[in-house]
């Protein structure tokens, strides 16, 4: 009955720790896959507010241009 037991006790472990093993490495390929898919979503948000940033540039200086060109005529 202990042979039986104990050899019950050793299956149950090979199996828990089969499944952790297993269970681990599906995490790491789930956090690699993760950081890839943040890397690129990095990078294409870097190049959407290096436009954004140039487009709200060229609207600074294009009011910048009106307000010196109505300030030149008012002063005429």
């Amino acid at each position: 009955m202990a042979v039986l037991i104990a050899a019950t006790m050793a299956s149950g472990l090979i199996c828990f720790y089969l499944g952790r093993r297993a269970g681990i490495k599906e995490g790491i390929k789930k956090t690699e896959k993760f950081i890839l898919a943040f890397i690129a979503f990095s990078n294409e948000f870097d190049a959407i507010m290096k436009e954004v940033n140039k487009k709200i540039k060229n609207e600074i200086e294009r009011l910048e241009g009106e307000e010196n060109a109505s300030t030149k005529q008012f002063s005429k």
